[in-house]
């Protein structure tokens, strides 16, 4: 078994292209599309590269990548940032697992000039690549330690029904919500559309342009990386674009990607001067409605961030983690993995040093 490193998504064999497809079934964000955009709108193709497992012409493994370089410091992060609520090596069902991200990491560690830091986030931590990957990436000589990133909330449906979904939500969150469309539909007209295919795309994209210059939320950092995944979502039949209007004005806006019977939820924004009557909890149970009785969705996906509002919409909870390696054989490596550690063991013995303190006051 050998790595060989492929420049971008397109020069990937068959096979390779083939477990990425696969992966996609536990998330869209390790598609082959889903990296291509993220590598074209947000690292203008800047030496993008896939690193495989083979064994002969069957990969067995790959790692998506791209360097993250700052300074003095080179380091090599997965080719994944704040736009991807999720990111994981992709392996085939061969029971060669190990082996096959074993000889991936080593070909990272001996890399030249070499790399003195590596970083892969967001992963599911209770996946067991999550482990099989951090063990590789030790056996390889890094120094790695897992940090966490954020909490996931998600819905769990079992079969039930929009309606069954619905009666078990909180009363507090329903009455609010019928309250103020109520309130809504006595001044305004309001209507709720959803946008799945191309037609009359361009226009939706206008429109959720709109709402979200006219949201709370801060400019996005690469502007043409929103419309491209609405185009890519629509191309590849994942999308569903709600949007609602009030007196025919854009009022809100939701991105779904529905796939493999998993609706993940994207982006949202309302525009402030709706906010009143929300309009966006409005436009969420249309689209948790057609996710779950018209798409046939075993689960909603809330992805990234423990908001508070995510608690009244969803039923479960996981986390996404991180690894961070470090090549403690170069002067950087050895500095930024101090740097990195020391502090957290520090906090570690404080706390510990606390629990201490407290407990022999309490025995007192």
């Amino acid at each position: 078994m050998i790595a060989n490193t492929f420049t971008d998504f397109s020069s990937l064999p068959d096979s390779a292209r083939r477990l990425f497809v696969q992966a996609t079934e536990h998330s869209v964000f390790l598609a082959p599309v889903w990296f291509e955009l993220l590598a074209e709108k947000v690292f203008s193709k800047a030496n993008a590269q896939v690193i495989c497992a083979m064994q002969g012409e069957q990969c067995l493994a790959a790692v998506p990548v791209i360097p993250a370089s700052q300074g003095w410091v080179r380091q090599l992060s997965g080719l994944s940032n704040y736009y991807a609520s999720y990111f994981s090596p992709v392996i085939a069902d061969t029971g060669d697992t190990g082996e096959a991200l074993a000889v991936i990491a080593k070909a990272i560690r001996e890399a030249k000039p070499g790399w003195d830091i590596l970083d892969f986030q967001p992963m599911p931590h209770d996946d067991p690549i999550f482990g099989a990957w951090q063990k590789a990436l030790r056996q390889a000589g890094f120094s790695v330690q897992d940090y966490y990133c954020f909490g996931n909330w998600f819905l769990r449906l079992d079969g039930h029904t929009f309606k069954e979904y619905y009666d078990g939500l909180s009363s507090r969150l329903k009455n609010t919500i019928k309250r103020r469309r109520k309130k809504l539909e006595k001044q305004a007209q309001l209507s709720l559309r959803i946008f799945s295919g191309t037609d009359e795309l361009e226009e939706a994209i206008a429109h959720y342009q709109q709402i979200y210059a006219a949201s709370w939320k801060q400019d996005e950092p690469y502007p043409a990386f929103v419309p491209g995944l609405i185009r890519m979502g629509a191309r590849q039949g994942w999308l569903r674009l709600g949007m609602a209007y009030v007196d025919g004005q854009p009022a809100a806006a939701q991105i779904w990607l529905i796939h493999a019977g998993i609706a993940n939820i994207y982006k949202l924004a309302y525009d402030e001067k709706f906010a009143e009557f929300s309009v966006g909890s409005i436009l969420s149970l249309l689209l948790f409605e057609q996710a779950i009785d018209q798409d046939k969705v075993w689960e909603v996906d809330y992805l990234t961030g423990d908001d508070n509002y995510k608690k009244d919409w969803m039923s479960h909870r996981r986390e996404r983690w991180g690894l961070m390696a470090f090549n403690t054989h170069r002067p950087m490596g050895l500095l930024a993995m101090m740097r990195h550690t020391v502090p957290r063991r520090i906090k570690q013995l404080l706390g510990r040093a606390d629990n201490t303190g407290s407990t022999a006051t309490n025995s007192l």
